[in-house]
C-alpha cells in the first residue's frame, strides 16, 4: 500500500515541483565539488587549504542563513523563498569564473551558500504542506524529498565534471546557472496556481 501511495504522490504536479526544487538545490550544492578546486588550482595556484576555506565560506553562510530562511518562508511562502534562492544562484554562479582573486571567490561562495539556504531550507516544510494537503503522511513526503536530494547530489558532480571537461569551467557555470534559472522560474510560476 505504501508503494501505491508513493506512486500516486509522485504523479502530483505539486509534489513533482517540490522534488525538482530539492533535486536542483542538491545538484547545485554538489556541482562545484569536482570542478571548482581544479579551476582554483589552475587560475590561482590554490591548494587544499584555500579550497577548504572557499567551500567553508559557502557552508558557513548556509548555516547562518538557514534558520532565518525558515522564518522567512513561513511568512512569505516556501515556494517564493526557494524560487528566489534558485534565481539568485543562477545570477551568482557565473561570477565564480570572473572574479580576480581567491578572496573574491570566497565572497561569491558565501553569497552562493546563503542563496542555497534560501533554495533548500524551505523544501522539506513545503513537501510536508503538499503531502498533507493531498491527505498523505509526512513519511511519504520525506521519502520523496530524500530521494530527490540524493539524485541531485549524484547528478551535480557528474554534470559538473562532464561539462568542465567538455566545454570548460565557465561553460559549466553558465549551464548550471541556466538550469537553476529555469527551475527557479518554474517554482515561482507554480505559486500562482
Amino acid at each position: 500500500q505504501g508503494d501505491v501511495l508513493l506512486l500516486r504522490l509522485a504523479r502530483q504536479r505539486s509534489v513533482l515541483v517540490e522534488a525538482l526544487t530539492v533535486a536542483m538545490a542538491a545538484t547545485l550544492m554538489s556541482f562545484l565539488e569536482p570542478v571548482l578546486p581544479l579551476h582554483l588550482h589552475q587560475v590561482f595556484a590554490a591548494g587544499a587549504t584555500e579550497n577548504g576555506l572557499v567551500f567553508g565560506a559557502c557552508v558557513l553562510a548556509y548555516g547562518i542563513v538557514s534558520p532565518i530562511t525558515g522564518a522567512l518562508s513561513d511568512r512569505l511562502g516556501r515556494n517564493l523563498v526557494s524560487g528566489v534562492g534558485l534565481l539568485g544562484c543562477a545570477v551568482v554562479l557565473p561570477f565564480l569564473g570572473l572574479v580576480p582573486s581567491l578572496l573574491w571567490v570566497g565572497a561569491v561562495m558565501a553569497v552562493f551558500g546563503a542563496l542555497l539556504a534560501l533554495a533548500l531550507a524551505p523544501t522539506l516544510a513545503a513537501m510536508a504542506d503538499v503531502v498533507s494537503g493531498l491527505g498523505s503522511d509526512f513519511a511519504s513526503g520525506y521519502v520523496i524529498t530524500n530521494t530527490a536530494y540524493a539524485g541531485g547530489m549524484m547528478l551535480g558532480p557528474l554534470a559538473g565534471g562532464a561539462l568542465m571537461q567538455g566545454w570548460g569551467f565557465n561553460a559549466a557555470l553558465w549551464a548550471a546557472a541556466l538550469l537553476s534559472l529555469l527551475i527557479g522560474l518554474t517554482l515561482l510560476s507554480s505559486r500562482r496556481r
